[in-house]
């Protein structure tokens, strides 16, 4: 199994061929005010997006997770999504939505496919100045 691509955009879609169109990556969200646990921001759209190869088996179980990046603390988890694998061997997606943010610094998203961790992609949302 190989992780071709795993990113955070802006807007993401997988064309009715298979062509994956993805608008705008980012790895920082500026932010204006100080977000906490009780006052989040909510980044209003988001995409999170990847494609795996070389996955050898029918049904296929993939998790996103969203983590602080410095102690590994899951902030959130994504609803699980079974692919029926085809004969090309590959899954892909695109999660589409709001991303909730309650504090300044790095964070992960962690992607997990039948039970193991294949990639991370990380962003960190900082204060404007």
């Amino acid at each position: 199994m190989k992780l071709r691509f795993f990113l955070v955009s802006d807007a993401a879609a997988i064309s009715q061929d298979g062509k994956v169109i993805i608008h705008g990556v980012f790895d920082r969200i500026t932010v204006v005010k100080q977000p906490s646990k009780e006052h989040p921001i909510v980044h209003p759209h988001a995409a999170v997006v990847y494609e795996v190869c070389g996955v050898d088996k029918t049904d296929v179980r993939v998790k996103i997770e969203l983590r602080k990046a410095d102690t590994n603390e899951l902030l959130y988890l994504y609803p699980e999504v079974v692919f029926s694998v085809t004969e090309q061997a590959k899954i892909g997606g695109v999660l589409d939505g709001h991303i909730i943010l309650p504090f300044l610094g790095e964070y992960d998203f962690v992607l997990v496919v039948d039970g193991t961790e294949v990639g991370r992609t990380s962003f960190n949302v900082v204060l404007k100045k």
